[in-house]
């Protein structure tokens, strides 16, 4: 009876590796150059790859490689498996003390972001520097490793990880509806005590689409309250100061506890997504590029 092939071949690991050099600089002598190796020695690994999936990965020229529709398929994956691979190998020769400096929002931390960064920490030797900013950062001028931003959209070219997304909803304390009522419709907020909070546009921030059908508009409210911080915005909001609009993530706990109440459900509100960005214009050090890594399995929201 034929043996079955192992389901996980750890040789070939290696081979993916120069599969990934090989489409970044598009040459095979290239690849065999970083890898200390020959260039005969790269195309009989990436042939055995091909055999291994079954079709051609790379096309071959005179001049160049280029990957074919397969290729690109698996490209991601691999050009992973080489960072990782060098972020290993440079994490066991570097200094452990190795400072890793993280800049995330305050409202993070209350989400579980905490915990995460002392589980990491647990694994990883070195300490962490933690700063805690809701602006914009410049990631050209930023000293951080690694920046953590809840955003609507990323301006183009910014080198990261999505963690996830999240909706954001319409709360109220219990306390507040209770001595001014509910409102009925996004429209009858102009007549309640609502809450802003700063970075956002009031036009972006209350902008509401119909539960059905319909084109999405936003409310001209006039804030009682302007924060920048999403923390001060929380604690105002539960102590009945007014209506809000917050990321799940934010109140999910106190809407279970009964701390805040949510209003106008059925109306949608924007959806945020969660970011670790990398510095741009200078190699991330492998810590950072391990704690992304470590963010995006231990971190839910």
């Amino acid at each position: 009876m034929p043996s079955r092939p192992p389901e996980l071949d750890l040789e070939l690991l290696p081979s993916w590796g120069l599969f990934a050099l090989a489409v970044r600089h598009q040459s095979f002598s290239e690849a065999a150059r970083r890898a200390g190796i020959t260039r005969s020695a790269v195309s009989q690994r990436i042939a055995r790859l091909e055999a291994r999936v079954g079709g051609e990965l790379l096309r071959r020229t005179t001049r160049k490689v280029a990957p074919t529709a397969r290729g690109l398929q698996l490209f991601d994956a691999a050009s992973r498996l080489l960072d990782d691979a060098n972020a290993l190998d440079t994490v066991g020769r570097s200094a452990p003390e190795c400072v890793l400096r993280i800049n995330a929002p305050g409202s993070l931390l209350g989400a579980g972001l905490t915990n995460v960064l002392s589980a990491f920490r647990a694994q990883s030797p070195g300490p962490l520097e933690l700063s805690v900013e809701n602006r914009p950062i410049d990631l050209f001028e930023t000293r951080d490793d690694v920046v953590i931003r809840v955003a609507r959209q990323l301006p183009p070219g910014v080198i990261g990880r999505k963690l996830g997304s999240d909706e954001v909803i319409c709360v109220a304390a219990p306390s507040y509806v209770e001595k001014h009522g509910a409102p009925e419709s996004p429209h009858s907020l102009v007549q309640h005590r609502c809450l802003r909070y700063r970075p956002t546009p009031l036009d972006v921030e209350w902008r509401f689409t119909p539960p059905k059908s319909g084109d999405a508009f936003s409310v001209p409210i006039t804030p009682l309250w302007t924060v920048d911080d999403g923390a001060t915005l929380l604690a105002l909001t539960r102590s009945g100061e007014g209506i809000a609009v917050m990321p799940g993530f934010m109140v999910r706990s106190e809407l279970a506890s009964g701390g805040l109440t949510r209003l106008l459900a059925p109306w949608k509100l924007s959806t945020l997504e969660l970011w670790a960005l990398l510095p741009a214009g200078r190699k991330a050090p492998p810590r950072a590029r391990a704690f992304v890594d470590f963010l995006a399995r231990r971190f839910k929201w």
